[in-house]
């Protein structure tokens, strides 16, 4: 799944000419400008968090894995990691609280109205410091959900850039850049996360790549929101 969320391509305030040191100069667009600015937005504004579950915990799942919610091999390694705690429970029937009677309830089997083997999972001391219940979408959960945010972004090379131009959200260029994790959260086995959370693994290694656009203020390159 996808960790660091989206592409900012925002247009900005139209800035007049007479506000930059002569329309054409563009001495300070730099990789080193653009990596200062960048990384002053992502400790501000980017946490890296994944949505671990569509409800928030705790959270029971059968052993046979048919359950409506979270990914049993992630939640797994999020125990391992030190994030969740785990215990054996009996899961309530899928068809829980359905009434006999109605369209879901005649089409409930015998097996589906009984309580299965399962497993609860829920927030582990080292858990409740980085869990967030109300994390934005992604490609993967496209109605947002629950999960951890397990430390800062910060720019690990700046890629490439536009030439900066400009245009009717003033001087502007786009940005292309690989982060990695900083001030991670200190898990007990960072490994299996990256395992269960592959992008997890890209930004460890300073891999993911991003792309902002960024505008030229009065006073300063800032990101375009």
């Amino acid at each position: 799944m996808k960790s660091i969320y989206a592409k900012c391509l925002a247009v900005s305030t139209i800035l007049p000419c007479l506000f930059f040191t002569g329309c054409n100069n563009t001495h300070d667009a730099s990789k080193d400008t653009f990596k200062a600015v960048i990384n002053s937005h992502l400790e501000k504004k980017k946490p890296i968090c994944y949505i671990a579950s569509a409800e928030p915990f705790p959270i029971s799942l059968r052993d046979d894995g048919q359950s409506f919610n979270g990914s049993k091999t992630q939640l797994d390694a999020l125990v391992t990691a030190g994030l969740l705690t785990a215990e054996k429970t009996m899961v309530e029937p899928i068809y829980s609280g359905v009434i006999e009677g109605t369209k879901f309830g005649n089409d409930a089997t015998d097996d589906s109205k009984k309580h299965h083997p399962g497993v609860k999972y829920d927030l582990s001391p080292l858990g409740e410091k980085s869990y967030k219940t109300d994390l934005p979408a992604t490609a993967d959960w496209q109605h947002g959900g629950a999960g951890f945010c397990l430390g800062r972004a910060e720019v690990a090379n700046i890629e490439e850039y536009s030439e900066p131009s400009i245009g009717e959200g003033g001087m502007t260029s786009v940005v292309t850049f690989k982060y990695k994790i900083k001030q991670a959260t200190n898990l007990a086995n960072p490994s299996v996360i990256a395992k269960a959370f592959p992008e997890y693994g890209k930004i460890q290694k300073g891999d993911a790549t991003m792309q902002l656009k960024l505008k030229r203020s009065i006073e300063d390159w800032e990101v375009s929101l």
